[in-house]
């Protein structure tokens, strides 16, 4: 296991970035990484988070970064979903800080 600080915005990216399928230990591994990433309703609130036009906002004064234990298959999850959009070309400039933390 190793720790990770992320941002919201890191937090953001991979549960966006997680693949849907995959084998039975790599689904298991999928449902502990989201428990650990998502937004509880207390986060929600505190940070105001909103969706609008299909966009995520959120009271960036209030941001805190969390720290995530995250296993060697959530590990390698994360990175080889980084790796295959940048291999497509499919990253985008919010994605660079987070796939600084889990690759570089």
């Amino acid at each position: 296991m190793k720790t990770f600080t992320l941002s919201v915005l890191d937090r953001v990216v991979i549960l966006n970035i997680l693949p849907a399928e995959g084998n039975m230990v790599t689904l298991l591994a999928l449902r502990q990484l989201k428990e650990s990433v998502v937004f509880s309703e207390f986060e929600n609130s505190k940070l105001d988070v909103k969706i609008e036009d299909g966009n995520l906002f959120w009271n960036k004064e209030k941001e805190e970064n969390k720290d995530v234990e995250v296993s060697d298959t959530m590990l390698t999850v994360i990175q080889n979903a980084l790796k295959k959009m940048d291999a497509e070309g499919k990253l985008t400039e919010q994605m660079v800080d987070t796939y600084q933390k889990f690759i570089d």
